[in-house]
């Protein structure tokens, strides 16, 4: 039985890059279609640091700081994952129509079953030389 869809789920830790190779190199000995969704959220740390400049009485100005830093950090690691998808992609023109980059900022237990859906009723023939983005972020 082949595998025709895969959905890979990736954020801001090292292991993201080894899964998005991971299921590039499925999709591609199985033929199959791979999206990569990225959910623009905050990590654990990031949260905990939070939390602890909160509890330490920063200022406002240091929260805005360090929320315009995580941003930062957050879109910088989604920007490095589309880049590599891209890369990968081009490595096998022959699949590159078959990859999709997802990026959303809904919390991630809501994001899974609506991509999901997504990656299946989205079967349009798509060039090969581009790999198709989709956002569902508010900003």
């Amino acid at each position: 039985m082949a595998l025709k869809d895969f959905l890979v789920y990736v954020d801001q830790t090292e292991d993201s890059l080894a899964r998005l190779r991971l299921a590039v190199d499925l999709a591609a000995r199985n033929d199959s279609r791979l999206t990569a969704i990225f959910v623009k959220e905050w990590s654990r740390d990031q949260l905990d640091l939070r939390k602890a400049a909160e509890l330490g009485l920063v200022s406002a100005a240091g929260l805005d700081s360090l929320d315009r830093r995580t941003q930062t950090s957050i879109d910088a690691a989604a920007e490095r994952l589309q880049s590599t998808l891209e890369t990968l992609a081009r490595k096998r023109p022959n699949c590159a129509a078959s990859m999709a980059w997802h990026l959303s900022c809904f919390p991630s237990t809501r994001v899974t079953p609506i991509s999901a859906s997504w990656a299946t009723t989205s079967r349009k023939a798509r060039p090969r030389s581009t790999i198709p983005s989709r956002s569902s972020c508010c900003s």
